[in-house]
């Protein structure tokens, strides 16, 4: 009721580092020992926040790691999360591809990591056209940071393929 009473419509998920290590559909983060509490899962968050108050859903999709925690991203994996959601009745407005992926403390497995080219390149070729043909109202998103050495925004905002940016 506090959010809807403000105006929110959009609530995101994950947020933080862990976006780029979490893997919604065993709902597990790489390289943690502890299990996620049941309160703080995904499905909770669904049952618990979105659908009473009927928010739209935002994604933060992981590209940070695969899902055996060995590699990159993986943009199928966010294309069927988008699937998922959106077969059980979640409306998802937006996915962000990554949290802060140009910074070193974001778990990022790419061969060349923090690197804006590779990230251009998965999105424009991986996460945006997958996530598009699963849903093309969602709205794709790229994250942006002025402060960026070597400049990440330039390259990003030339080279991805978005809708929208999320500037921190």
């Amino acid at each position: 009721p506090a959010f809807q009473s403000v105006g929110i419509t959009s609530i995101r998920w994950p947020g933080g580092a862990a976006a780029n290590t979490y893997h919604w559909a065993t709902n597990t983060v790489c390289f943690s020992t502890s299990p996620i509490p049941a309160a703080s899962t995904f499905d909770t968050f669904l049952s618990d926040v979105i659908q009473p108050g009927n928010f739209d859903l935002a994604l933060t999709a992981n590209y940070g790691t695969n899902a055996a925690c060995t590699g990159p991203g993986d943009s199928t994996e966010a294309a069927a999360w988008v699937q998922n959601a959106k077969d059980n009745g979640n409306n998802v407005s937006h996915v962000t591809v990554g949290n802060e992926d140009w910074g070193s403390w974001i778990t990022d497995l790419h061969t060349t990591p923090y690197d804006p080219t590779t990230y251009a390149n998965a999105t424009a070729n991986g996460y945006y056209p997958q996530i598009k043909a699963v849903s093309p109202s969602v709205q794709v998103g790229v994250g942006l940071n002025p402060w960026n050495t070597p400049p990440w925004d330039p390259i990003v905002l030339a080279q991805a393929k978005y809708d929208f940016v999320e500037y921190h």
